[in-house]
Formats: C-alpha cells, structure tokens, sequence
C-alpha cells in the first residue's frame, strides 16, 4: 500500500514537470509559426499603397497621363513611351472673384511649347525648341542646328514610384499647378501704363481642384489667390492689398508626332500668324517669314474629296456652348457658329463646324 502510494506520488511530480514543458513548447511553436506567417505575407509596392489602397485618392486615368490627387497634391504618371514627345500646356480663367483683374474664358498668356525629358530617375519639363528651317540633307548644318537648339530645362521632377508594370513614371507636379507660375500666372503685374496692377501671390489660398484625363490631353483645375494693389499713373491708389482668387483651368495636350504641313502666311489676310526663321547656306544669311495658326482639316474619304465631292473632315472642329449664356443667346450663336460650313463647302467640305451644349 505505502509503495502504490509512493507511485502515485511520483507520477503526480512528473506531470507537473512535464505540463509546464509542453506549455513552453507549444508556445515556442506559436511563436514560430507567428514569424513564418509574417515572412510569406507579400508586401506592398509603393505605387498600390499610395494610389490603390488609400481610398482617399482621386485618379483620372487615360492613354496619355495619368493624374492622382492624394492628400491635396497632385502626382502625374508619365508613360516612358510620352518622354520626349512634344506638348503644350496653356491656362485659361474659369471663375474670379475680380473680372476687372481676370476675364472669365481667357488666356491671360500664351501656351508654352514643351516636352518631358529624362536623365536617369529624373523627370525633367524642358522647353521644346522649334529649330530654325535648314538643309537637313547637310550634315554639318544639321549637326550646328543640334548643338545650338539644346531644350532648356524649367523644372525637375524627382522620381516618387514607377507604376505596377514599370510603364510609366509617378512625379509630383502640385506646386507647378498650384504654386506661383509666372509662365501661366493669370495676374500680370504692371508698371508703367496708366493703371499699374501689381500681385503678389498667397500660397495659403491656392490648391487644387479637380482633374480630368482625356486620349490625349488632361485638365487640371486649381484655385490661385493673390494680394492686388493697383494704382493710377502712381498717383492714386485703387486697391491696396486686396484679396483676389481665380479658378484656373490647366490643359496639358500631346501634340501629334507628325507635324503639320507649314502654310506660308498671306499679308492681305487677318490671321494669327507663328514667325519663323530660315538659313539660306546659298545666299548665306538667315531669312524671317512667317506661317499661319490653322485647324488641320484632313478629308475623311480622300479620293472624294479629289473628285471634287463634298466629304466630311476626319476630326470636325467642335466649340462647347456655355451654359452660362442666356437662353435668348444659345440659338443666334449656334447658327453664328455653323454658317461657318457655307465658307468651308468653298475647298470640298461638308459639316466641319459642330457645335455641341
């Protein structure tokens, strides 16, 4: 009896030797199993953490650029195939708290020629240089022209991510939308005519708005506070710092790789006129002429129109009609725009003028 006891005494110890073991064990095994879990779980690119996963972004995708708004920053996604390629980027007047100081529908500036450019991960916006007209079958000319035509380069863009497949390039464009860009400022200040406008621009006032991505243009709309003094032949003042915002429409457009035939400008008639320049190597000296801002108006059915057929053009021009006209208005200028056709039915063209709300 006193030994059976002894034994179960005995066995009584050893599992408490042995429970306490398998517990640590057990959670040795958790533990390990816990940091194997963490290994296979895949990580998570930049790009989708930014642009996928934050449900606070905004993206306007299309075939040309590719625009986020996240966290009131602006970031454009830029093909590799669209380095290089030729653009303009042009900044027309929405909304204004002020229409003596900015008109609503204008382009306070003209558009300006660019291009993207690349050296290793940075993203450059440069100029594009339109090259003087030369003899491209002279090699040393042409090679002059090269050197002399170098883009220069306006900002740089450092590298945030590549997107999911490497395509394309993410760069964060927000101050040159939303900063003080004189190139596209819709406030010139002045000095030296009868009425002298200066603004200075408040950053704490300007962000963007909204974006839009189109085949082969995008649209980013931002708000841009000023402080405006204005004055009278600097006598009498007119305003004196007063708060003034616009809402400005940025427009970035790819141009086509292949360029327009140039058509040589007529003095007899009024029209926007582009001035180039040209070398003459025969008579050694550089000639200035001038060429017209024309729509490219291409037949749909080329043989056709060779026939002297009316045809329609393969891209018509289209104008939007305001819905901020009175209803009065809307008819008179639809017809305005369309008599147009008549004058276009003269060179074989039917139904280029569209005019759509």
């Amino acid at each position: 009896m006193r030994s059976l006891s002894k034994l179960c005494v005995l066995l009584l110890a050893a599992g408490l030797l042995i429970a306490p073991a398998s517990g640590a064990a057990a959670s040795k095994s958790k533990k390990k199993k816990s940091k194997t879990e963490e290994v296979a779980k895949p990580k998570v690119d930049k790009y989708t953490k930014m642009f996928v996963n934050d449900k606070s972004c905004l993206t306007a995708k299309g075939p040309f650029l590719t625009l986020h708004k996240l966290k009131g920053k602006l970031y454009v996604e830029v093909p590799l195939k669209t380095i290089g390629r030729e653009m303009l980027i042009a900044s027309t007047i929405s909304e204004a708290s002020d229409t003596n100081l900015g008109t609503i529908g204008y382009k306070p500036t003209d558009p300006i020629h660019v291009k993207f450019t690349r050296i290793d991960t940075t993203i450059y916006l440069s100029q594009a240089v339109v090259p003087p007209v030369h003899d491209t079958n002279d090699p040393h000319m042409s090679k002059a022209i090269g050197r002399s035509t170098l883009p220069p380069i306006m900002h740089s863009y450092p590298l945030v991510c590549y997107n999911r497949d490497s395509s394309a390039m993410v760069i964060e464009m927000t101050k040159f939308f939303s900063g003080d860009n004189e190139l596209l400022a819709p406030i010139k200040s002045t000095k030296g005519g009868v009425v002298n406008i200066t603004g200075k621009f408040k950053s704490e006032g300007s962000v963007i708005d909204q974006i839009k991505s189109f085949e082969d243009n995008v649209t980013v709309k931002s708000y841009l506070s000023y402080s405006v003094t204005a004055d009278l032949l600097g006598l009498m003042v007119i305003k004196k710092d007063e708060p003034m915002t616009v809402k400005v429409t940025r427009t970035i457009l790819l141009l086509p790789e292949e360029a327009m035939r140039p058509r040589l400008a007529d003095s007899r008639i009024g029209i926007f006129l582009t001035d180039m320049s040209r070398i003459n190597g025969k008579k050694d000296k550089i000639e200035d002429f001038s060429v017209i801002n024309r729509w490219n108006i291409q037949p749909k059915d080329m043989e056709a129109w060779k026939r002297g057929e009316l045809v329609e053009p393969a891209k018509p021009i289209v104008f939007y009609l305001d819905d901020a006209f009175p209803a009065l208005w809307r008819e008179p200028i639809r017809r305005g725009v369309l008599r147009w056709n008549k004058a276009f039915e003269k060179i074989g063209f039917k139904n280029v003028m569209h005019i759509e709300d």
